[in-house]
């Protein structure tokens, strides 16, 4: 309970911050679109890092080298446990990173915002033709230099260490044009909060960015299980890092 109390003033606290700071996004965005970019990524950045402070987890990150460099836009492909699977590898990214996420967070307010200012794309997981209408929009923040977050399992899995399958579509992403795919292993989450809703524990966590996988170096055929490819070395770190959190 004490650490629940932690993250509601944590949330009160952005929300104060967003009064002020959501219409000064909107000002320096008109007189700069890049500044205002950046400080929207930066505050909830942020926002994110006063949540993981407040709820006690203790994060490590791995891998950070395969971080895309400067001007380079990849797919990033993590598995789900949480939603703090998200606050904490946001925390991590040095570029700007959309997010593809269901379209239900629209609604939340606050989150619904900046969520359309870091270049969130909200999926109807139910509607096809929007469906496709998300990935065009990814390829073309892609295409601008923007990376992209996704969860291709499509939903959340509820065993610490499982994957469920992926979803093909998610990588079409990454196939016009090619462009490179972090796989990104997060272990520890669920025990933060959805396996015990609603409380939340101070807990070890691991987010681990994959070596990148070079797409324009794959045939046809690589491209074509490069969902099972992504899976099974997310697994990999899986197995290593979940017994480290447990």
């Amino acid at each position: 309970m004490f650490r629940l109390i932690l993250f509601g003033i944590g949330a009160l606290i952005i929300a104060l911050a967003t009064i002020i700071c959501y219409p000064l996004y909107r000002i320096i965005r008109k007189i700069n679109r890049k500044k205002g970019d950046w400080f929207a990524l930066h505050f909830v950045q942020t926002g994110f890092a006063l949540f993981v402070f407040m709820c006690g987890v203790k994060v490590t990150y791995k891998g950070l080298e395969n971080l895309p460099k400067d001007g380079e836009a990849v797919l990033f492909a993590s598995n789900h446990r949480s939603l703090f699977d998200a606050i904490l590898t946001y925390r991590a990214f040095k570029g700007l990173t959309g997010n593809l996420s269901k379209k239900e967070l629209k609604s939340y307010p606050i989150i619904g915002w900046w969520i359309g200012s870091i270049y969130g794309v909200l999926l109807d997981r139910h509607d096809r033709r929007q469906g496709m209408e998300c990935i065009l929009k990814c390829i073309d923040y892609i295409n601008n230099g923007i990376s992209i977050l996704a969860y291709p399992e499509g939903t959340r899995s509820h065993v610490e260490g499982e994957l469920l399958m992926f979803h093909k579509g998610t990588f079409k992403i990454a196939k016009q044009p090619l462009c490179p795919v972090v796989p990104v292993a997060v272990s520890g989450t669920g025990d933060i909060f959805d396996d015990h809703r609603p409380y939340i524990k101070a807990r070890k966590a691991i987010v681990e960015f994959c070596p990148p996988i070079d797409t324009a170096s794959l045939t046809q055929e690589e491209l074509g299980e490069l969902h099972n490819t992504v899976r099974n070395t997310i697994q990999e770190r899986l197995n290593v890092n979940t017994p480290e959190v447990m």
